[in-house]
């Protein structure tokens, strides 16, 4: 616990604190929560108003484990000598203390026995509903604690409907504070719910310097250069911003592939009293300054000369940036900015002045509902805006995400590739926050990893985890579909067999299924199972999880083969990444699986829409009231934008995006994901589908063909191997370039006949799709049409293509 505010103290009397040690033994019709840990040393600690909570007594705290026994025993013989070291004498009380009492109806009391004194003071305790301590300064109890008044909520007379109106699913902890916000500085109320009471409100440094404490003998980060102290970094870094003189809140941006600096950086300006602001390295300028003007940025560090040129020429237009860092690069000899230039290395040195004392005074000063990252969405449907998310949102995130998992599902042992980019919510919690919170190994992949070196990484690290977009999946298949299709003879049929093995095994796994390992899945595991896990560097992989995205069928089929089951989890940067999740013993295919703890959930019946609400959900979008309303709701509930279905046994299904829907000029509602999956299926040569008819008479789809990629992944004209072999093996054409592909007839009537199967498997027939338009280019993350995490930039393409889109129309 973090100690309180002035304001939000009370001063405790003698007879408050008879009445305390009662209210603690008994509290019949109080509620009370309680958590205490008692100094080792005279260290201050405080306990008040807001870590009360919903219980009811002693007990039911005793059972939840908020407090030890043990503890609560020690406290209770210290709460006693207090109280008997400091009995009211038979003096007349001076007018004071009289007025910071409760007096009996009679008038104020001047005087008495002690236990005449004692029992009026309960009596008044007991009936009123109004607050009985002064506010005043702090005044510390002989052993360290303050102890502040229970908030009597209702009356003891209350009926079943009253008991049960204030037996709320959802429980505001912190009172007085504001949620939503669309201010940084502003601290919201947490709301801690009945079902998740059992993970205490904390804050991100915390946790982080008490693992780091407790692991401080193993390495935290890998990557490949030389390694350094992950804690004594991060707090370098954090007494460098505050040599800059760094305000609590003030932003850093951080602008660069997934490395150690990365990290530094994000943990640094946390313990300084800062706030992370994540900016995608493919970020034009004009989006870099967006982000960095909305969220003030006051000092930004960056991976490259490339960015550090980027960000120097935008400095002009962004009045409150002061510094740019660089890391993995040097400062060019001459190079001329506005504003101050280092290296990191220069810019760590910047705080060997700055007393470590006056970062634990950063670090004292955060609360639980203050701001602890600005995340910026990616903007697949309109202007990118910066979700806020607190200590106790990002904190519990990572205690409910782990809930159902044991100590030898994930510990300090298991080891993480970080290769998703970090300023994206699951990034920051999979790769920060587990390593903060569980010790865990993270490894650096290589800035090239999704245009194709990830696999040697995989390879050499063989992590224990992974989480990563359906699109990498779908990368694995196809470069296996390749090796596959050179397979002849006796380990055709071996494989072909291993794989009915792997599917039955997954089928039997499924929620509700028997669980049974069907025969001879030992014998596929030895000879075809594990060595494709080895192939892939997955071989020590428990967990394999695909999110931000929808998962294809054909894509879950073909790895549940080679039993590897991909399992569905539901978070976004709102939520701070969680929401709903699969875990082994609990998941069924293509669902996004049941609600985590802490999260509640329904459907809007008119829309379709899920709508989610718990401690987890963010503290509003900075700067914008206008979306924080429309996004939440008076009652906290956070509208995803997600279509979402629910089956008996509480598994939810995304089937699309309301801003996606495409409404026919006939009024038809059409989600585009189904439709765009399906015709992929049956058009194997095809890399990207993208439906189009909103408000149109029917529907059609922009389409590209699979390509070759070049070194900045810039997709070029050179068709792949895969769909050069299906146009020569299923088609008969030699085309072997797009511009060739467009005008050859056997292509044009292979898609043709694509489209009426696509279309035979469509529920109605206003899905089904009409035309087709063969795009010149691939869509790719540096021209655009792609968010970092791979999601389609509808928006975007809709407006690069609209002559296509007007032309199939005409």
């Amino acid at each position: 616990m973090v100690k309180a505010a002035p304001e939000l103290a009370y001063e405790v009397e003698p007879k408050v604190m008879t009445f305390a040690l009662k209210f603690l033994n008994s509290a019949p019709k109080e509620k009370l929560m309680v958590e205490l840990e008692l100094p080792e040393s005279t260290a201050d600690k405080v306990i008040d108003q807001r870590d009360f909570g919903g219980y009811k007594n002693l007990d039911e705290i005793l059972t939840k484990k908020l407090m030890r026994k043990k503890k609560f025993n020690t406290f209770r013989d210290r709460l006693l000598s207090y109280a008997k070291d400091n009995k009211p004498s038979d003096k007349p009380a001076d007018d004071d203390n009289n007025n910071a009492n409760p007096t009996s109806k009679k008038g104020k009391k001047k005087g008495g026995a002690a236990s005449a004194a004692h029992a009026e003071a309960l009596l008044h305790l007991q009936k009123t509903e109004k607050p009985v301590f002064k506010e005043t300064e702090p005044l510390r109890l002989r052993f360290g604690y303050l102890l502040a008044p229970p908030k009597v909520e209702k009356p003891e007379e209350t009926s079943e409907a009253e008991a049960a109106e204030v037996a709320q699913p959802l429980i505001v902890a912190y009172q007085g504070k504001a949620l939503p916000t669309t201010r940084i500085d502003q601290e919201v109320d947490l709301r801690v719910g009945a079902d998740n009471s059992q993970f205490p409100p904390t804050t991100f440094p915390t946790t982080f310097l008490a693992t780091a404490a407790k692991f401080a003998s193993q390495p935290a980060l890998h990557y490949k250069r030389d390694g350094e102290w992950c804690a004594s970094t991060s707090f370098r870094f954090a007494k460098a911003l505050l040599s800059q003189g760094l305000n609590r809140f003030d932003t850093v941006g951080i602008c660069g592939f997934n490395a150690s600096e990365w990290f530094f950086s994000f943990v640094g300006t946390v313990l300084a009293g800062g706030v992370p602001v994540g900016i995608y390295a493919t970020n034009s300028a004009a989006a870099t300054q967006q982000v960095c003007l909305h969220a003030d940025t006051r000092i930004v560090v960056v991976d490259s000369v490339e960015q550090l040129q980027k960000f120097a020429s935008l400095v002009p237009a962004l009045p409150k940036l002061q510094a740019i860092v660089l890391w993995n690069d040097a400062v060019p000899a001459g190079f001329q900015c506005h504003i101050r230039v280092y290296s990191f290395e220069a810019f760590i040195a910047l705080g060997e002045a700055v007393d470590d004392v006056v970062v634990r005074a950063r670090i004292a000063s955060q609360r639980p509902g203050h701001c602890l990252s600005l995340i910026y969405t990616s903007g697949t449907t309109g202007r990118p805006k910066g979700v806020m998310v607190s200590h106790d949102a990002f904190m519990f995130a990572q205690a409910s995400l782990m809930h159902p998992f044991t100590t030898d599902d994930f510990n300090n042992n298991d080891r993480m590739v970080s290769f998703l980019p970090l300023s994206h919510i699951a990034g920051q919690e999979c790769d920060i926050g587990c390593q903060a919170v569980h010790g865990s190994h993270v490894y650096f992949a290589q800035p090239d990893a999704l245009k194709g070196s990830l696999g040697a990484t995989l390879k050499e690290v063989r992590p224990t985890f992974l989480l990563t977009v359906p699109r990498l999946f779908e990368k694995f298949m196809e470069k296996m579909q390749d090796v596959g299709r050179s397979t002849t003879g006796l380990k055709k049929v071996l494989v072909t067999w291993a794989k009915g093995v792997g599917a039955a095994t997954v089928a039997a796994s499924v929620f509700g299924q028997s669980g049974e390992v069907p025969w001879g899945f030992w014998l596929a595991d030895y000879l075809v199972f594990q060595r494709v896990r080895q192939a892939l560097g997955l071989d020590c992989c428990k967990f394999f999880y695909a999110g931000a995205a929808p998962l294809s069928q054909v894509c879950f089929d073909y790895f549940a083969a080679l039993n590897i089951p991909i399992y569905g989890v539901m978070g976004m940067s709102e939520t701070s990444g969680i929401g709903f999740c699969n875990f082994p013993d609990q998941f069924k295919p293509l669902a996004i699986g049941t609600k985590n703890i802490g999260t509640e959930f329904r459907i809007d019946p008119s829309t379709g829409e899920l709508e989610l609400r718990g401690r987890h959900v963010t503290m509003g979008y900075l700067k914008d009231k206008g979306e924080t309303d429309r996004a939440i709701d008076a009652d906290g509930w956070l509208r995803t934008g997600d279509i979402a279905r629910v089956d008996a046994d509480g598994f939810v299904t995304i089937t699309g995006r309301l801003k996606e829907l495409l409404i026919t000029a006939g009024g038809e509602n059409v989600s585009p994901a189904g439709l765009e999956d399906v015709l992929k299926q049956e058009l194997p040569i095809l890399s990207n589908v993208m439906a189009v008819g909103d408000q149109r008479k029917f529907i059609a789809a922009l389409v590209t063909f699979r390509v070759v990629a070049d070194g900045d992944g810039v997709p070029t004209d050179e068709l792949d191997a895969l769909a050069v072999r299906v146009l020569e093996q299923d088609v008969g054409s030699s085309a072997k370039t797009v511009a060739q592909a467009k005008i050859c007839d056997r292509v044009r009537t292979y898609i043709d006949a694509g489209l009426v199967r696509a279309n035979a498997r469509a529920i109605s027939r206003a899905q089904h799709v009409q035309k087709v338009a063969i795009l010149d280019k691939d869509f790719s993350i540096p021209s655009g049409e792609f968010t970092p995490t791979l999601k389609l930039k509808r928006s975007v393409v809709l407006n690069q293509y609209a002559h296509v889109v007007d032309a199939l129309y005409q």
